[in-house]
């Protein structure tokens, strides 16, 4: 895995930053943006962008939490995977939809996959 690749997870609620960040290495959060609070967006849910350094215990963490939210809701909490000029590779986490995306990645092993694909291309 290259070490120059970060992998940045996208809509990030309170909760879920919690859980992601006690679910990866500790060494692996490279930072944590939080938008500050607006008296024009009072009341609005904040979404929390999360950057990690691509290793191999990363990437192996980041599959299981993102299996794990999708199975413990009624319906798919779906994904994208974005590759990036630079050396990033963006995780674009969405909202509740009735269908998961066609082809979607939803076993630990198969987003694991998908994300070391994605990572050797941003690493090019």
């Amino acid at each position: 895995m290259a070490d120059n690749v970060v992998v940045r997870v996208d809509g990030l609620h309170g909760i879920e930053l919690d859980e992601l960040t006690e679910t990866v290495p500790p060494e692996a959060v490279e930072s944590v943006h939080e938008p500050e609070p607006s008296a024009t967006h009072y009341g609005e849910l904040t979404l929390i962008t999360v950057a990690l350094i691509a290793s191999g215990a990363a990437v192996q963490a980041l599959s299981a939490w993102l299996s794990r939210r999708a199975a413990r809701n009624q319906v798919q909490q779906g994904f994208t995977i974005v590759v990036e000029p630079g050396g990033t590779v963006r995780i674009e986490l969405a909202g509740l939809s009735g269908q998961p995306a066609s082809g979607q990645p939803s076993t630990p092993e198969t987003i694991a996959q998908a994300l070391k694909e994605a990572i050797s291309e941003a690493a090019k």
